[in-house]
């Protein structure tokens, strides 16, 4: 036997108190210990961006990584998941600071990222949402690494190429992992290969910039 009660707000007390979670549980504790929520794509975004804030810290470059600073990398899916998260407002009933991350799935320089634009239409702006410089988090996993494996795989794609697609593909797709090689690959990425993606040019570091903007978000 179902009972629905349909109200104006959600309490989440009451949804809390049916689902048997004492207020106790380290399920709220660890939720009051947030600070702010970075919202990504999928799985393989986690990895990577934990995984850069790891090394990047080990390297100087940051003091906390988003664990240390109270951030919950988490999951959500592309646009059309952030779309429902946003008409059912469950973004804003966290009740915590939040940075959305997405690949720009740009495929080509010259191009808006699609991405983007649906982001901005949902009405997020520059202060709580990104797309990457390049075309997916794939292609940041730079093609010197596979070079300097044993033995070397070799392997040429770019900015803009569909690097899981080129992975599937390639004969050596077994050792590369497939659609999977951001899960086989991203973690052994070392720092100076991380710095050769995210800045290319010696300056102007990307994961940086990201860091920053959750860094700010959580310290507002």
């Amino acid at each position: 036997k179902y009972t629905v009660r349909q109200y104006d707000r959600i309490e989440i007390s009451e949804i809390v108190e049916e689902l048997g979670i004492k207020h106790d549980s380290r399920l709220l504790q660890a939720f009051e210990k947030i600070r702010g929520f970075f919202l990504v794509e999928g799985p393989d975004d986690v990895i990577a961006f934990t995984h850069c804030a790891v090394q990047y810290k080990a390297n100087g470059l940051i003091d906390s990584t988003f664990e240390e600073l109270g951030v919950h990398v988490m999951p959500i899916g592309g646009c059309d998941a952030i779309k429902h998260w946003t008409n059912l407002q469950i973004i804003n009933k966290l009740g915590k600071p939040f940075y959305i991350m997405l690949d720009s799935d740009k495929t080509k320089e010259v191009m808006d990222s699609p991405n983007l634009i649906k982001l901005r239409k949902l009405g997020y702006n520059d202060s709580n949402c990104g797309v990457t410089k390049k075309r997916e988090i794939e292609s940041y996993i730079h093609p010197d690494y596979f070079r300097n494996l044993t033995p070397p795989i070799e392997i040429e794609y770019g900015d803009w190429d569909d690097v899981k697609k080129i992975c599937g593909e390639h004969p050596m797709s077994g050792r590369l992992g497939g659609k999977g090689v951001c899960d086989r690959h991203f973690l052994k990425l070392t720092f100076p290969l991380l710095r050769k993606s995210f800045c290319p040019d010696g300056e102007h570091d990307e994961f940086l910039d990201i860091y920053h903007k959750i860094h700010d978000m959580c310290e507002a």
